[in-house]
């Protein structure tokens, strides 16, 4: 995936370009600049998450994708 920054906001685009499930932890995420506790907006399936701590995980389904923001209060 690839994060894009603008001023104060974020957008984060995954891929899974495989035939199985792909789990992505919450520190993969905290190593890209999106800190513990940041609310994520999926913008394709319009789903919110929040960054866990440690071994929390987000799961992309075989060929999935997400369009995940975090809005600039969420930050």
């Amino acid at each position: 995936g690839y994060l894009r920054q603008w001023q104060n906001q974020k957008i984060c685009c995954l891929f899974n370009f495989s035939g199985s499930s792909t789990w992505l932890s919450g520190h993969a995420l905290q190593e890209k600049g999106l800190p513990a506790g940041t609310a994520l907006f999926d913008h394709w399936s319009g789903a919110n998450f929040v960054i866990g701590l440690g071994d929390t995980y987000l799961v992309l389904p075989p060929y999935g994708f997400m369009i995940l923001e975090a809005p600039a209060n969420g930050l």
